[in-house]
């Protein structure tokens, strides 16, 4: 499940677009193609080594991991992201999409919940009615 806030290219680390498909096919992580997510998340983490404080590259890592499957990783960038950045909602709705998918619900509800207060504090009252609708459909 994707999270609100999803498209386009805002400019700013609240709403960045994504890196783009995975581009890979048979076993990820084994892939030489330079699309593909095993090499995107090569780059990113060779760059997020350089500059490890650059929150839009943790973003970005966080993104590929969770795209790769790798939701636990995905979960770990985006929690170093959202403790280094002035998130917009996006950020705090993908945690807990991911948080969700891992079945940690109380944890989801709670990054939604942030989600939403972010986006009506960054005036993103759209994005923070979408999360709204997720946590109003949360079953009991």
């Amino acid at each position: 499940m994707s999270a609100p806030g999803d498209s386009g290219d805002s400019g700013d680390p609240g709403r960045p677009s994504d890196p783009g498909d995975s581009g890979s096919s048979g076993d990820p992580g084994r892939s030489s193609d330079p699309g593909s997510t095993d090499s995107r998340l090569a780059s990113l983490e060779r760059m997020l080594g350089n500059r490890p404080h650059d929150s839009r590259l943790r973003f970005g890592l966080a993104l590929e991991y969770l795209k790769a499957g790798r939701t636990e990783e995905g979960v770990r960038e985006l929690r170093s992201y959202l403790d280094a950045a002035d998130d917009e909602g996006n950020g705090w709705g993908r945690l807990g999409a991911a948080l969700r998918e891992l079945g940690r619900d109380d944890e989801a509800l709670y990054a939604y919940r942030r989600a939403i207060d972010a986006a009506d504090g960054h005036g993103h009252p759209t994005m923070a009615d979408e999360f709204r609708e997720i946590v109003g459909d949360w079953p009991s």
